[in-house]
């Protein structure tokens, strides 16, 4: 049985623990306010395009070689959508629109795509399998 003395000493480094957590998660959320407050695309997380402008003053390149910029090519196993509502919304305003005689040639080619992708997808949904194009080799040949 703990004694009174160990309880208060227990309570106390509980309530030191919960305090300084709550000033650390201030002073964090104080410096993301500061960061948003002077460029607001800290607030865009993942949907922040790239700057169009160097933000920070680049390294000059060694003598006598020329900076040059590398892309990356590559992906990640295509999933299928976790129901058959990610499908279906899209497809159903076509149809209506299609319907109504208000799809240009354009909508109509992407109604016939779509019908396709429902095809695949029929009974797949939320299988972490990648899709045919998600197989293939990294060339021009067999890209979609």
């Amino acid at each position: 049985m703990p004694t009174k003395i160990e309880v208060r000493y227990a309570l106390l480094l509980i309530v030191v623990m919960l305090a300084g957590m709550a000033m650390g998660g201030y002073a964090q959320s104080r410096l993301a306010f500061e960061r948003i407050s002077k460029d607001r695309r800290f607030s865009a997380s993942n949907y922040c395009i790239y700057p169009d402008t160097l933000l920070i003053k680049q390294t000059p390149p060694p003598i006598g070689k020329r900076p040059f910029y590398i892309s990356h090519y590559g992906r990640h196993g295509s999933r299928y959508l976790s129901n058959r509502k990610g499908y279906d919304i899209p497809y159903k305003m076509l149809q209506k629109a299609d319907s109504l005689g208000k799809l240009t040639p354009m909508g109509k080619n992407v109604k016939s795509q779509l019908e396709l992708i429902l095809q695949d997808c029929e009974g797949r949904w939320g299988v972490r399998q990648a899709t045919a194009p998600g197989h293939c080799p990294s060339n021009d040949d067999t890209l979609p």
